[in-house]
């Protein structure tokens, strides 16, 4: 072996131990600040559809039939919308609906936050300012790969500046909550949602309650209860035993679930949204009652038999990086066990 062909090989061997140093260094940053997190978890099941483009938004439990619902978009251009079911207790994949608009076209959207109501599932618009609404029988009809048309829009937009966002949806009990995910920059609203709360919290997101209702347009009152202000970054909402659970992340920063309790949210008052007045409620600092640090890029959350689920992005082949520090997995999580921030 000559003398170049032995500098070649020392390179590669040196770019290749570089690389590998790299790795390992993220893999470190990122989980040592969650250990708490992963050593109060463990491993529910794999995350559907991240070898096929999928990328994983919506997550909702259904007790009744024993299913999780998954909901997402695909990174391929052209690709159909999805919503996954697993079994509850497995995980295992049992059905994969790819979604379609009412005429039977392909919808590519941005498939956000899912939820159900009897038949209906609704499935979060973002800037379409609307609730996308399936047949859950059609859903369950379509085997591993069958096509569901949607049924229409639950509309929450009253004009170009009069709206409210819709990046998650949760259904719980007997009422649905959809709310904005809001960033400075990239995901902005009206100025009208930004709320300064009694406590001194800056927020700039809104989330509106509605009650269900059989004979309301696709199960839902046409007249929404009252509204949350929210802070920034949220990613799905779940209300449990009194307590609202808010998901939030943002790039790369590890994600952090906010526990408030319901009862001492305070009334701030009346905002108009939708062409309405409606009583304004805040989730804030004077209603908190943990913050816990978990994996970056979580997405929708549920709680279930006291553990918490959560949906994450970041094993996706959009950003694959979750690959490093276990993103693939959805964790069961004792919060009980865990360290608050």
């Amino acid at each position: 072996m000559n003398k170049g062909s032995r500098i070649l090989i020392s390179v590669a061997v040196g770019l290749i131990a570089l690389i590998v140093l790299v790795l390992v260094g993220f893999r470190l940053v990122m989980r040592i600040p969650v250990a708490s997190y992963y050593r109060a978890s463990e491993k529910a099941f794999v995350i559907p559809g991240l070898d096929e483009n999928f990328v994983p938004q919506g997550f909702h439990h259904d007790g009744e039939n024993g299913y999780f619902l998954v909901s997402g978009y695909s990174a391929k251009s052209g690709a159909h919308s999805t919503v996954y079911v697993l079994n509850g207790e497995s995980g295992e994949v049992v059905g994969k609906a790819l979604l379609c608009k009412e005429d039977g076209e392909v919808f590519t959207g941005h498939s956000g936050g899912i939820a159900r109501n009897g038949d209906y599932v609704y499935i979060a618009g973002g800037s379409g300012r609307c609730l996308y609404v399936y047949s859950y029988a059609d859903i369950l009809a379509a085997g591993n790969g069958g096509t569901v048309n949607r049924l229409g829009k639950f509309s929450l937009k009253y004009s170009d500046e009069d709206y409210q966002g819709t990046s998650f949806v949760s259904v719980v009990g007997d009422r649905l909550i959809v709310g904005e995910y809001r960033t400075e920059t990239d995901y902005s609203y009206p100025d009208s949602h930004r709320v300064t709360t009694s406590a001194g919290d800056e927020h700039g997101g809104l989330a509106m309650e509605f009650a269900l209702d059989p004979s309301g347009p696709y199960g839902i009152s046409a007249n929404p209860s009252r509204v949350y202000s929210i802070r920034d970054y949220v990613q799905g909402l779940w209300v449990e035993d009194g307590k609202i659970y808010l998901s939030t992340s943002h790039g790369l920063s590890h994600s952090l679930i906010y526990v408030y309790d319901e009862a001492k949210a305070v009334e701030e008052g009346t905002i108009k949204i939708i062409g309405r007045t409606l009583p304004l409620y805040s989730l804030d600092s004077a209603s908190l009652t943990a913050t816990y640090r978990i994996a970056p890029m979580s997405e929708e959350l549920f709680v279930k038999d006291g553990k918490l689920y959560v949906m994450c992005e970041s094993a996706c082949s959009k950003y694959f990086f979750g690959n490093l520090i276990g993103g693939k997995w959805c964790y069961r999580t004792d919060l009980e066990q865990m360290k608050t921030e």
